[in-house]
């Protein structure tokens, strides 16, 4: 029988928190090693949960959310008094929910899929940014620094989105997902997905003149840097509990002693 305590205890969970990014990394190589249709440049990776690797590339990401829930729930219970930690580990969480949602909800439930997405990767980003605000001050940088700094972020990812937005509709390309045209359904009744996007990125670039290249690589790259920095956050969580249990033990042995 499980032990559901053994499973939240914070040295435990460090190990799925350092366990999550490697599985994820590990079923995406597995899943585009089986698909020699993939393209780095003009495919999304969420193309691999509509295709015949579905349930290895889908089955992968709902057990690294559950890894990634599961640290983030730990890291909760052990950051209640520090604000940045306690606001960082519940980004994680969200994030860990957001990659079990886009297992569970490929692009055949675009509208989901792009909601648990956007929980996957912007908590997870939020999460690190107050970790390196954090470390900031902890190292000594002014708050007007660091506030200048993210608000300096801030106004370049929003003119940047205002850019981009303004081109196009995308609920044009919700609908195409949500009513596919008959060309894209296969004779057994299936909805040709992997087609659809296809169809989606040339449409983008004809109609608005914006070209999509590289989805999947800027999705990599994207996810690549949180690798490194999510195993040296567990190791980093796992010691800090270590070091708390053995003092612990040690102010044991002296009250006994007294």
């Amino acid at each position: 029988m499980v032990d559901i305590k053994r499973i939240f205890d914070s040295r435990v969970a460090a190990w799925f928190g350092a366990t999550a990014p490697i599985c994820a990394f590990v079923v995406i190589g597995i899943s585009i090693a089986l698909s020699p249709w993939f393209s780095w440049t003009n495919n999304a990776l969420s193309d691999l949960g509509v295709s015949p690797v579905a349930p290895i590339f889908n089955g992968g990401l709902i057990l690294t959310g559950i890894l990634l829930s599961l640290f983030a729930i730990a890291v909760v219970r052990a950051e209640q008094r520090s604000r940045y930690g306690l606001v960082s580990a519940i980004g994680f969480l969200f994030a860990g929910f957001g990659v079990t949602g886009v297992g569970i909800f490929t692009e055949a439930f675009i509208e989901l899929h792009i909601l648990f997405a956007m929980f996957c990767f912007i908590p997870l980003l939020l999460s690190f940014i107050l970790l390196g605000v954090r470390w900031a001050l902890k190292h000594g940088i002014s708050r007007s620094k660091i506030l200048m700094t993210l608000m300096l972020l801030g106004v370049i990812v929003i003119i940047s989105g205002l850019i981009g937005s303004s081109k196009m509709n995308p609920w044009e390309f919700i609908e195409l997902y949500k009513n596919p045209p008959l060309q894209y359904i296969t004779p057994e009744g299936k909805v040709d997905y992997l087609r659809i996007g296809a169809y989606m990125r040339e449409l983008v670039k004809t109609r608005y003149n914006i070209t999509m290249p590289g989805i999947a690589l800027m999705e990599i790259l994207f996810a690549l840097p949180m690798l490194p920095l999510y195993v040296l956050l567990s190791i980093r969580f796992y010691r800090k509990k270590a070091r708390i249990d053995s003092n612990h033990s040690t102010n044991k042995i002296h009250l006994n002693e007294s």
